[in-house]
């Protein structure tokens, strides 16, 4: 399922979610959270894809602005976690 911006007003949630490679239940979640904006049209919940893409914007910031990084000044030193959350720091252990 595509999503074209020329031929409808918004996105139903199963589009959003789509859009989005997230469930229909997330996108509710998101939604009842107030991340992600919705107008209703006969009783159908619709998403502006503008107000999607803006969401998934600010939250590419804010994992931007947290960072992984253990010291904001030297940010040559990612922090890797293992499972244990023995920490694993600098060794280049995935997630």
């Amino acid at each position: 399922m595509e999503f074209n911006q020329d031929k409808h007003i918004g996105m139903t949630m199963k589009e959003a979610a789509v859009y989005l490679r997230v469930s229909i239940s997330t996108v509710k979640r998101l939604i009842k959270a107030g991340k992600i904006p919705f107008f209703k049209v006969g009783g159908k919940t619709l998403h502006d894809k503008a107000e999607v893409d803006s969401y998934v914007k600010r939250l590419r910031s804010n994992i931007e602005l947290e960072g992984i990084y253990e010291d904001k000044n030297e940010l040559s030193k990612p922090v890797w976690s293992d499972k244990n959350g023995s920490g694993g720091k600098g060794h280049g252990q995935s997630l």
